[in-house]
């Protein structure tokens, strides 16, 4: 039983040290020897269509100002092109954006369209996708921001044929936590490198761009729609191009419970997108392959792990010592209240805060990870039974934390 134990205990966390430490050495060493210096985007003259997505559900405080962000666009007015798809908005999102529209007056070819219930994000980028005519197709997050030159910057790109997919470099406005900003930081870091192999392993919702005529309509189950829409282009043969020099900035700081669920969401959906983009790992593209396997394909896999390695320690101090399962329940207990607490702290180390991150990051990816194994499914926008049950046992979690706290 010991040995066992021993072995799931070592190759557990020879695996997470591999996809969080040794990997990144690996890619910052390969793309030093191996990879290319990003290439100039071309001066253009001839600017294709293009025609910016943007869905929105229940935006009325940030709408205004997005439309105002997107008249500002420094793009020849005949070829830029918006469509504001408003899926069954319960507020007055609507007649903001309308009346926001009217009072910019910018000669923008504004689109909105109001969808009388909601149907789901998935739902709507599909149905808005399938009418675009224009080459070229943006998606923008309603409380996403970028400057005036972010279009060009990156439609400069596509002229060269082998571009797929732009993706901006992502940035908050304010970060939840010193974590989440290391985090954020990491992330940047590891896609120029990428791309400098072959090519991004993902963006953001926040902004990126791609070639309509390689999109294919999402199925209607999808999570992390994102990634799975782009890294379908890039499974066709297109690479993605990171680009540091073009900013996407989110405005909207999700803290405690939102943040707690975010997290689940996003880990239930990378478990779905390993398993539907397994062509990434066709050897054909060896680096790509690599990256793929080693990087986002093996990410939803480090909870599972940890939680091996967890019960691995815990079981084999029981076994060892009675005094040593008394230490392993306690500190077990002590990692459940960091994770789940750590958002209330205030003028902790910054270590700690770091770690807590981790653990709260581990919490919510199981709690997201073995919710998609046992059956999640993506949908309206909307809470729907299960995000009610995640919100309210999140709720209880992070209250009995502040009452430890307190006493």
């Amino acid at each position: 039983m010991s040995a066992l134990l021993w072995f799931a205990l070592i190759a557990s966390v020879a695996a997470i040290a591999y996809h969080l430490v040794v990997y990144p050495l690996i890619l910052e060493w390969a793309a030093s020897r191996y990879g290319k210096d990003p290439v100039p985007a071309a001066a253009l003259t001839d600017w294709p269509d293009i025609t910016i997505v943007v869905p929105a559900y229940n935006e009325e405080k940030i709408i205004a100002r997005k439309i105002q962000d997107l008249s500002a666009i420094d793009y020849p007015r005949e070829r830029l092109h918006v469509r504001l798809a408003l899926d069954g908005c319960r507020d007055q999102t609507e007649s903001v954006a309308r009346a926001a529209a009217v009072a910019e007056g910018s000669g923008l070819d504004l689109t909105i369209v109001s969808y009388p219930r909601n149907i789901g994000k998935v739902a709507v980028l599909n149905d808005q996708i399938a009418a675009i005519a224009s080459p070229l197709v943006a998606l923008s997050d309603a409380s996403a921001f970028f400057s005036p030159d972010a279009i060009k910057k990156a439609v400069a790109h596509f002229a060269d044929p082998r571009i797929g997919v732009v993706f901006p470099t992502y940035r908050l406005l304010e970060s939840g936590s010193v974590g989440e900003q290391v985090y954020i930081n990491y992330l940047t870091k590891v896609k120029a490198l990428e791309t400098r192999l072959d090519s991004a392993i993902g963006g953001h919702g926040a902004l990126y761009l791609f070639r309509r005529a390689l999109w294919q309509p999402l199925p209607a189950d999808t999570i992390n729609d994102d990634y799975i829409l782009p890294l379908r282009i890039v499974a066709q043969g297109y690479r993605g191009i990171y680009d540091s020099g073009i900013v996407a900035v989110e405005m909207e700081t999700t803290h405690g419970v939102q943040e707690f669920r975010r997290r689940m969401r996003l880990s239930a959906g990378n478990m779905q997108q390993t398993l539907a983009l397994l062509k990434l790992a066709d050897p054909r593209r060896f680096w790509l392959a690599f990256m793929f396997v080693s990087g986002k394909g093996m990410r939803p896999f480090v909870p599972l792990l940890a939680a091996v390695a967890a019960v691995s320690v815990y079981l084999l101090a029981v076994l060892n010592s009675p005094l040593l399962g008394v230490l392993a329940t306690l500190g077990l207990a002590a990692a459940a209240l960091l994770a789940f607490h750590v958002r209330e702290l205030r003028g902790a180390p910054r270590l700690l805060l770091k770690i807590g991150y981790v653990l709260e990051g581990l919490a919510a990816s199981l709690i997201g990870t073995v919710k998609f194994l046992f059956g999640f499914k993506a949908g309206q926008w909307q809470r729907s039974k299960w995000d009610q049950a995640e919100r309210v046992a999140a709720k209880i979690i992070y209250q009995s934390g502040a009452v430890a706290s307190q006493s």
